[in-house]
């Protein structure tokens, strides 16, 4: 081989092996962005709860549904007794309450459209998905105090009547409160202590024999 052919022969060599070098280079750096990509976006979990909580049982004994969920009722200074259909939570330094209320009803009686209520003591009417489970949420407002009602579909277990189970809460806020012990229920309804107790919700239905 001529020296001429010798040295094109050898540029040629040097140009793949630059190539090489950058397509592998590029190879490298698409791959660690892919991984990086993944551990934003895929790879991220929801924080845990990380408060004490407590299983409450809500019984309808007519029914004989029981609806179950977690609350840290003692680490936030709440005391549960038994409500007609279920259970009230009450704070006795804010004079807050959380009632719930198991229900057996028609679909259209507790899942209550906008126009049911006035919108001179109502506002912000929502419907749709909480926590997994269809319902509605609107504020019940006043010149002192203001409140959260809202209901949620847990199973509809008879599709041709539109009956359904399903539970009605209202997170209450006292008028009678001492203004350092503020406590506002749209805050309350967002945080993560009321949105752990909807997620955790879940439904048992003990039929009677017949």
């Amino acid at each position: 081989m001529s020296e001429k052919a010798e040295k094109k022969s050898e540029k040629k060599d040097n140009k793949g092996w630059i190539a090489a070098a950058i397509v592998g280079g590029v190879v490298a750096v698409a791959a660690i962005v892919g991984v990086v990509i993944g551990v934003t976006s895929g790879g991220e979990k929801e924080p845990e709860y990380s408060k004490k909580t407590e299983t409450y049982v809500a019984k309808n004994e007519k029914r004989g549904s029981e609806v179950s969920f977690e609350f840290a009722a003692e680490e936030l200074g709440y005391e549960a007794k038994d409500y007609t259909n279920g259970i009230e939570f009450t704070n006795p330094e804010d004079k807050s309450s959380i009632r719930i209320r198991v229900y057996d009803e028609y679909y259209k009686n507790l899942i209550k459209d906008e126009d049911a209520f006035s919108t001179k003591s109502f506002r912000d009417y929502v419907k749709g998905e909480f926590a997994g489970h269809e319902g509605y949420k609107i504020v019940k407002f006043g010149s002192l105090a203001s409140s959260i009602e809202m209901a949620l579909v847990l199973d509809m277990y008879d599709s041709s009547k539109s009956r359904v189970d399903g539970v009605a809460i209202q997170i209450v806020q006292s008028p009678m409160q001492p203004r350092e012990e503020e406590f506002n229920s749209e805050k309350f309804f967002e945080s993560e202590d009321f949105q752990h107790l909807l997620k955790t919700l879940k439904l048992k239905v003990n039929e009677a024999e017949e």
